[in-house]
């Protein structure tokens, strides 16, 4: 994920810690990361993507020539 790559400099920790701190993360918060990614199911995902997608108003994008998308 991008978690990593947010971290490489000391303006993104900064940046890291000052959102943590406004969101009442905690202070172990960046400890905690991996196993609160981590212990997300695909029900949960399903669950907040059937709240807040509308299948009926879904827009898809392709680049280039896929094989078997048509029209």
């Amino acid at each position: 994920g991008a978690f990593p790559l947010e971290t490489t400099d000391n303006s993104r920790i900064a940046q890291r810690l000052v959102g943590m701190q406004l969101e009442y993360l905690g202070n172990d918060y960046m400890e905690r990361y991996a196993d609160i990614i981590g212990r997300v199911t695909l029900a949960d995902v399903g669950r907040v993507a059937a709240r807040l997608l509308d299948v009926d108003k879904l827009n898809v994008g392709v680049v280039g020539r896929p094989v078997g998308i048509n029209d």
